[in-house]
């Protein structure tokens, strides 16, 4: 996607011995024109409702001007206002270049996430940390160009049935995030998620989403012991098509109403659970994550070096 960039400047230097502000008479045409003088480096905008258009930062001070105007006086034409141009203009266009070149990526198609929140059902792992009734939120990002891997369980592609895991070339677990309370843990990285990390898709009679996950030593522990992570979701309705093949989900209309039964669960290795149920369920959703291009990066490659170098010379 082209950006569409546009010069910045901060304008708030006062003009001394300068005449009154214009009058309300004046306040009628908003059109604005821009005349920089060579002798003097200073910006004339000549606009005839400075009200409206004058740059935000100008506003207290032009209230606060008293007899000190913004309005050269040498300049017979009352609608042309004078403001001194500060020397930040390079490095404030540089900070807003890579600011926008942020914001214009478009997402990567491959990238999605999966993010739900509820509150806590069932805690029997003798565990106090986290109580019924505790909120918690998890997201995991995964990448759809993963291929299933479903034939190194089943020796044979299953088109109900796909595993997506980190064993091949392409990881499809990208980033996790799960907090409830207290208790926090985060994997932003492929290599975090230990073995036998998936998502399931079932694709058959019954159409879910299964979250496996284990990471011992990430997982802060639970009453004594290590703590792994399942979550899944469950559609139990033949005539509705929550899922529509054995691939990670995209469908970012999916939301806790296409699912009768779901959980998410910690699950301690000294026994029991603490799990959030379809009941106390609050949010679901599917989304695209967007993430920063090869062209954006080059910008901010750029930008900062030369702003540090600005910086040094100043």
């Amino acid at each position: 996607m082209p950006l569409s960039l546009t010069p910045f400047f901060t304008f708030d230097e006062k003009i001394p011995n300068a005449g009154p502000v214009p009058s309300q008479s004046s306040l009628r045409n908003p059109r604005v024109s821009a005349v920089r003088s060579r002798e003097t480096d200073h910006l004339s905008f000549k606009h005839s409702n400075p009200a409206l258009h004058q740059p935000p930062s100008l506003l207290p001070s032009v209230a606060d001007a008293g007899s000190e105007s913004w309005r050269d006086a040498s300049d017979p034409d009352p609608d042309v206002i004078v403001f001194e141009k500060r020397d930040r203009t390079p490095k404030t266009a540089l900070l807003w270049l890579s600011v926008l070149a942020l914001v214009a990526v478009p997402a990567r198609a491959e990238l999605f996430s999966l993010s739900a929140s509820g509150t806590i059902t069932i805690n029997d792992s003798h565990d106090t940390t986290i109580p019924i009734g505790t909120p918690w939120a998890f997201q995991i990002i995964y990448d759809t160009a993963s291929p299933d891997r479903d034939f190194e369980f089943t020796g044979t592609h299953d088109p109900t049935f796909g595993i997506y895991a980190n064993s091949g070339g392409i990881p499809a677990l990208r980033f996790f995030h799960y907090r409830a309370g207290s208790y926090e843990v985060t994997l932003d990285d492929p290599g975090d998620f230990g073995p036998f990390s998936a998502i399931d898709i079932t694709f058959a009679g019954v159409q879910a989403i299964d979250i496996n996950l284990n990471a011992a030593g990430l997982f802060p522990p639970l009453a004594g012991g290590a703590v792994s992570f399942h979550a899944d979701f469950n559609d139990f309705s033949p005539s509705t098509l929550t899922l529509t093949s054995d691939a990670l989900p995209t469908d970012t209309t999916i939301g806790p109403q296409n699912f009768e039964e779901s959980s998410i669960t910690l699950l301690p290795s000294s026994g029991g659970t603490v799990l959030g149920a379809q009941r106390d369920l609050i949010s679901l959703t599917v989304v695209a994550v967007p993430e920063p291009s090869i062209y954006a990066l080059a910008i901010i490659g750029f930008a900062v070096p030369l702003l540090h170098s600005r910086r040094r010379g100043t």
